[in-house]
């Protein structure tokens, strides 16, 4: 399958300070103040569809400014939930007040960046007050009455940075940039579905007969429709999550962002649904649409079958005149467990349910996001994914 990836680069771009020791007065100049720019991969998700660079128009900063390395007791003091903003594509990135490197080389600055920015219709909220300290937290919900709002969120760090001393002309360097690779911290999950015509008996017969899936939930011990993101508090490394479902797990019904629609080759049957009528897989969303769940087990992904579960509801229809009301439906519904390995952080998954008279057969696709580097240069509109 085609793999998908997310690479964004944020680049934090400083001026020249002037020197001083700790105890002098720090005199910042107007243009030395840390600037923002961005370059954004054209496989960006959010809010369940591909953001691309032409629409990407906000993410958000805390920032820790310390005497000495950053540690877990360090107060979230330089920025917080700062909004960093354009107007369009072509805009250059805003933010105020704004903030400047520190002159002391002892002194550094640790940055934690996200996006998307929180807000009250993408389920990011923020955990953090601004007397806290330490590394922050984000609380990320899925709400099963708005599924289609759901956010594809990334992060990065960049701790213990400070500003580099001159060349040896005493002449600080200008435009030095803070590099974020912004990382998939969900699990992203496709499905499509088929039949197994073989299944289905005779020719004459199986073209007359089609699935319509009614809704899928997710399921199990062990998924969680909310979980609190910390960042991570080294570089190039991922945060962590920490879930709370409930005693038997929760649970999320997609009926809503199914790519549902009335099937009129099945008519007089007119229930709304995804109809699957071959053996060519079909979406279950619509597309260029996902869904975004909360990791389990970090990288490791589950450790035990069942844990998570999917459930599909659904009928076998069949047109035949010679009954009353010109069709035969028989409802099923089908629960499958998850493999060993699954909902890994930051990977995507494609689910292929292939669908017979008896049974649905499971089978995946995993496109890994985490392999993906990126030159800054590099043209984004010309890059096939």
């Amino acid at each position: 399958m085609k793999k998908f990836f997310l690479f964004g680069i944020i680049a934090f771009a400083a001026l020249s300070v002037t020197s001083c020791t700790k105890d002098d007065v720090i005199e910042i100049m107007p243009q030395e103040a840390i600037e923002f720019g961005t370059y954004l991969g054209h496989d960006v998700q959010s809010r369940g569809v591909v953001l691309e660079n032409n629409n990407f128009n906000q993410f958000g900063v805390f920032a820790s400014y310390t005497d000495g390395n950053w540690n877990a007791n360090s107060p979230i003091n330089f920025m917080y939930n700062q909004l960093v903003q354009r107007a369009d594509a072509n805009s250059e990135w805003t933010y105020t007040p704004l903030k400047y490197w520190p002159a002391d080389q002892s002194y550094k600055v640790s940055f934690f960046a996200y996006a998307p920015y929180a807000a009250s219709d993408n389920g990011i909220s923020l955990v953090t007050a601004n007397t806290g300290a330490g590394a922050p937290q984000i609380l990320y919900t899925i709400n099963p009455d708005n599924l289609g709002a759901m956010a594809d969120f990334v992060a990065d760090v960049d701790i213990n940075h400070s500003k580099q001393p001159g060349d040896d002309q005493g002449i600080d360097k200008v435009n030095e940039n803070v590099t974020f690779s912004l990382k998939h911290e969900l699990t992203r999950v496709n499905i499509r579905a088929k039949l197994d015509r073989n299944a289905f008996g005779a020719n004459d017969v199986a073209n007359k007969t089609k699935v319509n899936i009614k809704s899928v939930e997710f399921t199990g011990d062990l998924f969680a429709s909310k979980g609190t993101y910390t960042f991570a508090t080294e570089n190039d490394t991922r945060g962590t999550w920490l879930t709370t479902p409930t005693q038997d797990g929760d649970t999320i019904n997609l009926a809503s962002i199914l790519n549902a629609q009335v099937d009129t080759e099945l008519s007089p049957y007119k229930i709304s649904g995804v109809s699957v009528g071959t053996t060519t897989a079909v979406p279950l969303f619509k597309p260029t649409e996902y869904l975004f769940l909360i990791p389990v087990a970090g990288e490791s992904g589950l450790t035990a079958a069942g844990n998570v579960k999917m459930k599909i509801a659904y009928d076998i229809v069949t047109v035949d005149s010679a009954v009353n009301g010109g069709y035969t439906a028989t409802p099923a519904v089908k629960e499958i467990s998850l493999p060993v390995g699954a909902l890994k952080q930051g990977v995507a998954y494609e689910y292929t349910l292939t669908f017979g008279l008896n049974e649905i057969v499971l089978s995946a696709t995993v496109s890994d996001w985490r392999t993906e580097t990126f030159d800054e240069d590099v043209d984004w509109d010309d890059v096939d994914f």
